[in-house]
Parts: structure tokens; sequence; C-alpha cells
């Protein structure tokens, strides 16, 4: 079963100047018709918009404004998801600057049964486990 979303809490630590992980700038960001990142790795580089991924983004000031919680759920699965990183990117936070602890607090699977070719197979070794238990009986 592919998942479908993610919850995340980040705390960001001595960051300094927090200004940008306040409410005011999520509100901002949530606003945008389009997030776009840049994305390469051993794929050739593309544009993926993040705003169609994040479901909901709120973020509270903690240490007396010197860091940040972030609260997050994010669209993921095989088709494409959001990652945390590049969510705390385009808030302006930068990981070399300061402390940020990502923990994955929920992950959500899709409601569709699996496909018949990839049933458990577990289920097909007790229901032959049944025929040959009927064999020895007799």
């Amino acid at each position: 079963m592919a998942t479908e979303r993610d919850d995340w809490r980040l705390t960001a630590y001595a960051l300094g100047e927090l200004g940008a992980a306040d409410a005011a700038t999520v509100e901002e960001l949530l606003a945008r018709d389009e997030l776009v990142v840049q994305r390469g790795g051993q794929r050739p580089e593309r544009t993926v918009d993040l705003r169609p991924l994040i479901l909901s983004l709120a973020a509270e000031p903690v240490d007396g404004g010197e860091g940040a919680q972030l609260s997050m759920r994010l669209r993921t699965g095989s088709h494409g998801g959001a990652r945390p990183q590049e969510v705390v990117a385009l808030l302006g936070l930068e990981e070399g600057e300061g402390i940020i602890l990502y923990h994955r607090t929920g992950l959500y699977a899709g409601s569709q049964a699996a496909p018949a070719a990839h049933r458990s197979p577990l289920r097909r070794w007790s229901r032959s486990r049944r025929a040959n238990e009927g064999h020895r009986q007799t």
C-alpha cells in the first residue's frame, strides 16, 4: 500500500533572528499559487510545484524567539511528494546556521486494497497448509 501523506514536527534552534518562520510568513507562503523548487540528483534536473503538496503548515516560536517549531502535513507517494527540507528552505531557514530536528509524527497509507499480484505470502501459505492438512487426516 502506498503512502499518501506524512505529518512532520520540526524544531529549529540557534537560528538567531527568527523572522523567517513566524505565522505571517507561513500564511504568506500558503497564499501563493505556486511554490516552485528545483530537483536534481540521479535524474535530470526538473522543477516541482510544492504548493499542492503542502496540505498544512504552522509555526510557533520557541526558546524566547530563538527557535521555531513547525508542524506540517505533506503529500507523499510514488507520483512525487514534498520534502520537509524543501519547505524549510522556502521559509528561509538555513540548515547551516543552526540545528533543525526533523521528526515524522505520522505516516498515512492509501485506503485502496493491494492488487491481487501483491497479496501476502502468508495468506497463500495458510491456504495451502489447510489443504495439505486435509490430505493428512484421511
